[in-house]
């Protein structure tokens, strides 16, 4: 039988493409330009001009503030990194990434390009995919409280175990988009969750905010008319 659009899927990003064996580099070489094929450890960079990483595992960098003017990952796993309040340039580019534990509040992705991500843990509280593109996006147990997906469009990705309180989805497009799990009270632009799995339980959770949506008035039931 053929699967129909709103049909759950189960969500499995591929995975980074990483080599056996990994040079261990100083973290300086990010200053210094691409990387590629290598494991970079700890390093504090407010500044940075570009972050361009093939086939590396990034860990425990502060990243927090910084403002790089391109962004391409391809094969990358971050792991405990500190990215809160970093803004990637407009159109960044990630491909088959992995988050493991980073703190990334108030991260920035406009217009982002986001296929095969895999999210696990971590905080993504206040961040921003405004007019981004996911494609075999999973966020998995991320705190991520108001995130921002206004515009955005997200295709056979997952949102599981999460808290999306006050998240946004004004304008967003789904296709095939599962929240099984994760926390929807409040959230704004639920008239745009069309494409989107949820559970009984969770329907009922979004009760309030689809009747706010839909000018729906809730209230007790008067006396007889007359």
């Amino acid at each position: 039988m053929a699967r129909t659009k709103n049909t759950p899927v189960e969500i499995e990003p591929d995975a980074p493409d990483l080599p056996d064996e990994l040079d261990e580099v100083a973290a300086g070489a990010l200053v210094d330009g691409p990387v590629e094929q290598c494991r970079i450890a700890g390093g504090t960079f407010g500044e940075l001009d570009a972050l361009v990483a093939d086939e590396c595992v990034l860990e425990g960098l502060v990243l927090s503030g910084a403002r790089p003017g391109a962004v391409v990952l391809r094969d990358v796993v971050l792991r405990d990194c500190d990215l809160s309040g970093t803004v990637l340039p407009e159109r960044a580019q990630l491909s088959r990434v992995r988050f493991e534990g980073c703190r990334a509040s108030g991260m920035e992705l406009p217009m982002a390009s986001l296929r095969d991500v895999d999210i696990v843990g971590g905080r993504m509280d206040l961040a921003s995919f405004r007019h981004a593109e996911l494609e075999r996006v999973r966020f998995g147990g991320v705190r991520a409280s108001e995130l921002d997906l206004r515009d955005a469009r997200l295709s056979m990705s997952a949102l599981i175990d999460c808290d999306l309180q006050r998240a946004d989805f004004t304008g967003a497009n789904l296709d095939r988009v599962a929240l099984f799990g994760s926390v929807l009270e409040d959230l704004r632009g639920v008239e745009h969750l069309r494409g989107a799995s949820v559970s009984p339980e969770q329907l009922i959770a979004m009760a309030p905010a689809l009747a706010a949506a839909y000018g729906i008035c809730v209230t007790e039931r008067a006396g007889p008319m007359r």
